[in-house]
């Protein structure tokens, strides 16, 4: 498995795709609706620069969930259909058998890698306060040299810091952390869209502009349900295929 460090953002377009993934799940989750906040606001809001808070509404507003309204401003204009499958409450544990079973044939290229104050969302999905310091990672993965997918990672660093210990960290968080913690995570909620992929997505996964991408959100849990990762993760449509077991 290699991995390759790369300049935190080195492009506008790598923390505009982080902003708007916070934006759009909190459309999704109903913390925005009606009129967005004033641009100082989202700014504060989701830690990143004006300029990646103004490219973030243009890929949402091309996706459709925000609109430009005379004299109101830029407003959510569409939610997305929610289809929900009800289990029992055991949490949904992943398998990826591509990190498990074929990681010699991985490669991991890190886009970003940040430490910084965990954002209002990320605060909230995590249940830490809004400030902690979190540990922001995105990797791009690759299957003999065919990239698949872009996973992006938010940790709080206090509940796992011996990872995090002066060093830069690559590849599967998930599996580092049951690594480094001894323990399995399981998943307490998944979120699949499917969404068109913006230019610098659509660059890392080799695609042409405008493919159908999937997107996943999700949150990762301890055994005692403590939130430890929480993040994104960005399929080719072309080249995915979900397989899932569901118990009653």
């Amino acid at each position: 498995m290699k991995s390759r460090p790369d300049t935190a953002f080195a492009r506008r377009a790598d923390e505009a795709r982080l902003v708007a993934d916070l934006i759009r799940s909190d459309i999704l989750d109903g913390h925005l609706q009606g009129k967005l906040p004033p641009e100082f606001e989202l700014v504060r809001r989701y830690e990143g620069s004006r300029n990646a808070v103004r490219d973030a509404l243009v890929q949402l507003s091309e996706q459709g969930l925000l609109g430009r309204m005379p004299r109101t401003g830029t407003t959510v204009v569409a939610d997305g259909v929610v289809f929900a499958f009800e289990r029992s409450r055991d949490p949904i544990r992943i398998l990826e058998p591509g990190v498990s079973l074929n990681s010699e044939i991985e490669d991991y290229r890190v886009i970003s890698y940040l430490r910084r104050p965990a954002p209002e969302t990320v605060a909230r999905k995590l249940d830490i306060d809004r400030g902690d310091e979190v540990v922001y990672l995105e990797v791009a993965i690759s299957v003999r040299d065919v990239p698949l997918r872009l996973r992006e990672s938010w940790v709080p660093v206090a509940r796992v810091p011996a990872l995090f210990d002066g060093r830069r960290v690559s590849g599967a968080l998930t599996e580092l952390i049951e690594t480094e913690l001894g323990v399995q995570l399981s998943a307490s909620r998944m979120l699949m869209e499917s969404l068109n992929a913006d230019e610098r997505t659509a660059e890392l996964l080799g695609v042409r502009s405008g493919a159908a991408i999937f997107v996943l959100e999700r949150i990762m849990v301890l055994p005692d349900g403590t939130p430890i990762e929480y993040g994104f993760s960005r399929h080719r449509g072309d080249r995915t295929i979900f397989d899932t077991t569901v118990m009653s």
